[in-house]
């Protein structure tokens, strides 16, 4: 079964695989919207963290996400839009992230666990059902969430 699963696209038994991937889905030009429990595959050290700076500074970047790290702080005074749930009772099982979020050809990631293997799943704006709920779910849990970037500069 491993065997099988290691030849199949976007199938992932390491976590060093799920960061290379995150990083060439990140690493797209356009707005990019992150839902993730912790960020937990960006090192601060690392060129998926650069990326994200980058898309910061474009401000092409928002984050929503439950345990915000000093690092995500280091992101949100280069510019991206930081929203934290960390109040709410609430942990998504599946985390997801847009990219070219807003335009006519947007596309979505969602990654889960299924067994011993983490699979992440891509899917178009048009026609599909997947899309519809993660935008919604992204859409409540900023409703819901301390807009850290909103509090913390003046106008």
């Amino acid at each position: 079964y491993i065997l099988w699963c290691k030849y199949t696209k976007n199938i992932f038994s390491q976590d060093e695989e799920i960061k290379e991937y995150m990083k060439k889905w990140v690493n797209k030009d356009g707005q990019t919207v992150i839902v993730s429990r912790d960020l937990s595959w960006v090192d601060p050290h690392d060129d998926t963290y650069q990326i994200l700076v980058e898309k910061a500074k474009n401000a092409e970047l928002t984050i929503i996400l439950q345990e915000p790290k000093e690092y995500i702080r280091e992101l949100e005074i280069e510019g991206a839009r930081i929203y934290d749930y960390s109040h709410l009772n609430f942990t998504p099982k599946n985390r997801f992230t847009f990219i070219h979020y807003g335009r006519s050809n947007p596309r979505l990631a969602i990654g889960y666990q299924d067994g011993d293997v983490r699979k992440i799943r891509e899917y178009e704006k048009s026609g599909t059902i997947e899309y519809s709920l993660a935008e919604d779910l992204c859409n409540l849990l900023k409703e819901v969430s301390k807009n850290e970037s909103s509090s913390t500069k003046t106008q």
